[in-house]
């Protein structure tokens, strides 16, 4: 659309752009990310306001990403009617605080566009009938939709960055510790796409066998079990580090420092693909976005399963 987006000044300012990514994921924000930051890119200042919910943590993810301005939280998404009309207030009070001129609406649902309508926000641009009718991923359907809309998008692929200050302080930390560094992340949100602690402990001892390096086993409070037991399992326990509950920053700082990582089909591998690491996500029933070239699919062998793919099939992609 020619000269839809040439700046324009409203009440003296630069125009502010905000975004809603609603999906609740950290996976989810890393294949939306090619889409925020051509946004961004075509913003009169270059940065937007995100507006998105609490779990997928993008004040952690981006903390070191300047065309982030602002984080705002929406809601947790309820089901039932009292719930979706205290949703669509609760958004519509978070978007009037933080109003934007241009707002773009990376989600499927008519709520959120309703809502900012309702708002006041002055423009709203969502995703058309065709863009909807899309059978992919949120990384796929995102980028059809700025096509069709005229928003250039320099880079199709998801990259982020860390801190140097916090990369600098997580490799003292650890300087001492044998090379090469990889990581495993064994949990997931939904525990369908977890492969089994059996199986992640007998590719870390083989990793340490055949490399010689350290293993760190990541993940966030709730999966302490599952890191515990993949370490009880550990045979090379003296080169396996267990980190639980560290904070995004650092363990983001952890894998743009690694070697590879290997994880089930969940954020840490498409966080560790972003910043540019080799990364293996174990496929047993998804099919995750293609979202950079760092993501290395592992699929099972015959029956859609997690129990499917085996250690030696992971330990031949992971080592060729």
């Amino acid at each position: 659309m020619p000269g839809l987006f040439k700046p324009r000044v409203v009440t003296g300012e630069i125009m502010r752009t905000g975004v809603i990514q609603p999906l609740p994921g950290i996976g989810d924000m890393i294949w939306l990310l090619p889409a925020l930051r051509a946004i961004a890119e075509a913003a009169p200042d270059g940065k937007i306001t995100l507006f998105t919910r609490a779990t997928a943590q993008a004040p952690s993810l981006f903390r070191n990403e300047p065309w982030v301005e602002r984080v705002v939280a929406l809601p947790v998404n309820k089901r039932g009617f009292l719930s979706f009309v205290t949703n669509m207030l609760t958004i519509r009070r978070a978007l009037r605080e933080a109003m934007p001129d241009r707002l773009y609406v990376l989600h499927h649902s008519p709520r959120y566009v309703q809502a900012a309508k309702l708002s006041g926000v002055k423009e709203v641009l969502g995703y058309t009938p065709a863009v909807k009718k899309i059978i992919d991923t949120g990384w796929a359907r995102s980028l059809a939709f700025l096509q069709e809309i005229g928003v250039a998008v320099a880079d199709p692929y998801s990259r982020l960055s860390v801190a140097e200050e916090t990369r600098r302080a997580v490799a003292d930390r650890f300087a001492g510790l044998a090379r090469p560094w990889l990581v495993l992340a064994p949990g997931a949100s939904n525990p369908e796409r977890c492969w089994s602690p059996e199986n992640f402990a007998a590719v870390a001892d083989r990793l340490v066998e055949r490399t010689g390096g350290t293993v760190f086993l990541i993940g966030a409070k709730s999966e302490a079990d599952s890191i515990g037991r993949v370490e009880f399992l550990c045979k090379a326990a003296a080169s396996v580090q267990a980190m639980v509950g560290q904070p995004l920053e650092e363990a983001m700082a952890l894998m743009s420092l690694s070697d590879g990582l290997l994880g089930n089909d969940s954020g840490p591998a498409n966080v560790a693909a972003a910043l540019g690491r080799p990364a293996y996500a174990l496929c047993g029933i998804t099919q995750p976005a293609r979202h950079s070239p760092l993501l290395h699919l592992i699929l099972p062998q015959g029956e859609a399963a997690m129990a499917a793919i085996t250690p030696d099939q992971v330990i031949a992609k992971m080592l060729g």
